[in-house]
């Protein structure tokens, strides 16, 4: 098997676990107009925390290192969206990964902001939905709930991932030792 073959198998064992079917593309290729449209100001939440937060903020340099980091983000949720799961898109996220990795960027912090970042998505996506005056406050108790299910779950995924690395170091620690 090539590299290509088992990042292509690797990739499809993914989509497959998780049911990112031929309908569930379908149904992210039909949203993706809307998750653009989400996207700057979903970005613009985000970095106003990353600013504000010391550990996130010293990843940026200026303004526009944000500017930079903000543009790759939007390509980057268009490849997501264009449900296109090929070799460009595990490229793509392996580049976000080492990137992450050389910058010592906690895995914490990026779970954070895909929190933050699907808040915004998912809101103007329900709302996109159920647009109109007699549907507002429906749309608002819903995405509330989304939203809270989906950070709920991005914590609670963040504190195993965190759990699970730190003991990884420990036990990397402890063979040093030995």
């Amino acid at each position: 098997m090539t590299a290509q073959d088992a990042k292509t198998k690797q990739l499809n064992d993914r989509l497959q676990f998780v049911d990112l079917d031929v309908t569930q593309r379908a149904a992210l290729k039909r949203v993706l107009p809307t998750i653009s449209a989400s996207l700057d100001g979903a970005l613009d939440t985000f970095y106003r925390k990353a600013r504000a937060t010391p550990e996130t903020a010293r990843f940026f340099s200026s303004e526009a290192h944000i500017q930079g980091a903000k543009g790759r983000q939007i390509k980057h949720w268009e490849l997501i969206g264009s449900a296109t799961f090929d070799a460009q898109y595990v490229d793509a996220v392996t580049m976000i990964g080492k990137t992450h990795a050389r910058l010592g960027l906690e895995p914490r912090w990026y779970i954070g902001g895909y929190a933050l970042i699907l808040d915004s998505i998912l809101q103007n996506v329900i709302a996109k939905h159920l647009e109109g005056f007699l549907f507002r406050k429906k749309a608002a108790a819903l995405s509330e709930e989304v939203s809270s299910i989906v950070k709920a779950a991005l914590v609670d995924m963040d504190y195993a991932i965190s759990v699970y690395l730190e003991a990884l170091q420990e036990e990397r620690d402890k063979v040093e030792t030995e």
